[in-house]
C-alpha cells in the first residue's frame, strides 16, 4: 500500500517545509521509494529511498532546474538502515538549502546548499511508491508522518522524538492507495 498527498493544494505552497517520517524496512531485496514527488525533471521534484545495501538516497532538484543527489547516486556514505530497525528521517527544504537527517542528525556531506526552494506542489506526493506506480510499493512500516511549513534548525530536528521499532503486521495487497487529508 501507499498514501498520497494531493498537487496543488494552496495550503502547500510552502517556500520552505520539513517533512519528518519513521520508516522500519521489512525486506531488503530491492530499492524501495520512501517519499517521492516528479520524476527529477522540474524544480522541487524529489525523492528519498533506501537501496537494497540500506544505505539511504535522495535527490532534489533546484530553482535552477539541475537535479542534484543528496551526496551521490550510491547513496549517502554512513547510513544503513537494517532491516526490522526503525529510523527517523527528516527532510528540510527552504533558504539554508535542502538538508536531509538520519536520528536527528544533520548527514552534512549530503546537504545541497545551492538548493534553497521547496518541493514541487504542482506534484501529486507519494509516500511509499515511485511516481510511476510501476515499482512495487516500499516493504515497511511508516509512522509519524509530519510536515512543518517551515525549514526546521538543526536543534529543533534533534529533539524530535526517536523512532521505536515494532512487529510489522502482514502486508495489505500490493496497489492499494491510501489518501491523506490535505
Amino acid at each position: 500500500a501507499y498514501a498520497t498527498l494531493p498537487a496543488n493544494q494552496p495550503a502547500h505552497n510552502l517556500a520552505a517545509l520539513t517533512i519528518s517520517f519513521y520508516y522500519q524496512r521489512n525486506a531488503a531485496t530491492a530499492k524501495q521509494v520512501l517519499l517521492a514527488a516528479g520524476n527529477g525533471s522540474q524544480a522541487g521534484d524529489f525523492s528519498i529511498e533506501v537501496l537494497a545495501d540500506g544505505k539511504l538516497r535522495g535527490f532534489h532538484v533546484g530553482e535552477d532546474g539541475v537535479l542534484r543527489f543528496f551526496e551521490g547516486t550510491d547513496g549517502i556514505t554512513g547510513t544503513n538502515l537494517p532491516v526490522g530497525t526503525a529510523h527517523r528521517i527528516d527532510l528540510a527544504l527552504g533558504p539554508r538549502g535542502a538538508r536531509i537527517y538520519l536520528g536527528g542528525a544533520e548527514l552534512a556531506a549530503a546537504a545541497i546548499p545551492a538548493n534553497r526552494n521547496s518541493w514541487n506542489n504542482a506534484r501529486l506526493k507519494y509516500l511509499g511508491r515511485w511516481t510511476d506506480g510501476i515499482q512495487a510499493p516500499a516493504d515497511g512500516a511508516f509512522d509519524r508522518f509530519r510536515i512543518w511549513s517551515w525549514q526546521l534548525t538543526n536543534v529543533e530536528i534533534a529533539l524530535l522524538e526517536k523512532a521505536r521499532s515494532t512487529t510489522l503486521p502482514p502486508l495489505s495487497p500490493a496497489g492499494e492507495a491510501l489518501s491523506l487529508p490535505s
